[in-house]
C-alpha cells in the first residue's frame, strides 16, 4: 500500500527517487506476499521453486537498477525539475519510520529466538529504512533548497541498493523474506 502511494506521489511530482523507491518497495512487498501465500496455502515451496523465484527476483532488481540509472541520467541531462511534494515526503518518512519499527522488532525477536534468519530480515528492513530516509532527505533538499540534482542522486541510491539486492538473490542468498542461510545455532537446535 505504501509502495503504491510513494510511486503515485513520485509520478505526480516527477520525482525519480520517489518513483524508484516505490518500485523497489513493490518488488519486495510482492515477493513477501508470494512467499507468505505459498507458505500458508501449500507449505514451504521446494528448493527448486525457491531458486527459480529468487532468480526472477534478481532479474527484477537488476531491471530496476538499470531503469533508475537511465531515468536519473536522462532527468539530469534534460534538466527536468521534480516536485516531490509534501505528500510524497510525508509518505517516505512514515514508511522509513515503520520500517525501523518493524526491523527493530524482527532483530529483537531473532535474538530472542536465536534465529539468524529473522535477525537478518530485520537488518534488511533497517537498510531499506535508511534508504527511505536518504530519499526523504533528497526530496527535502529538492523541495526546500531547490537543488534539483538531489532527486537524481536519491534515485541512484535506490539503484545501488537494487544491485545489491539483485546480487544477493542471484547468488541464492535471497533478500528479506527470501533470504536463506544456515546458522550453526539453528542447526544445533
Amino acid at each position: 500500500m505504501a509502495a503504491a502511494g510513494i510511486f503515485a506521489a513520485g509520478a505526480v511530482g516527477g520525482s525519480v527517487s520517489l518513483l524508484m523507491f516505490g518500485v523497489d518497495a513493490a518488488i519486495v512487498g510482492f515477493a513477501s506476499t508470494i512467499l507468505l501465500v505459498r507458505t500458508v496455502l501449500g507449505g514451504m515451496p521446494g528448493a527448486e521453486r525457491l531458486a527459480g523465484a529468487r532468480l526472477i527476483l534478481a532479474i527484477q532488481f537488476f531491471a530496476l537498477a538499470a531503469l533508475a540509472t537511465v531515468d536519473s541520467v536522462y532527468s539530469f541531462l534534460s534538466d527536468r525539475h521534480s516536485d516531490p511534494g509534501i505528500l510524497g515526503i510525508c509518505l517516505i518518512v512514515v514508511t522509513g519510520a515503520a520500517l525501523v519499527a518493524i526491523g527493530g522488532s524482527k532483530i529483537r525477536i531473532g535474538v530472542r529466538l536465536g534465529s539468524s534468519r529473522v535477525h537478518r530480515q530485520g537488518a534488511d528492513d533497517m537498510w531499506t529504512a535508511g534508504l527511505a530516509f536518504a530519499v526523504a532527505i533528497a526530496c527535502l533538499v529538492v523541495a526546500v533548497g531547490e537543488v534539483w540534482v538531489a532527486d537524481q542522486l536519491g534515485a541512484l541510491l535506490v539503484a545501488g541498493l537494487a544491485v545489491a539486492q539483485g546480487f544477493e538473490c542471484g547468488r541464492g542468498e535471497g533478500w528479506g523474506p527470501w533470504r536463506v542461510g544456515r546458522d550453526p545455532r539453528e542447526e544445533a537446535a
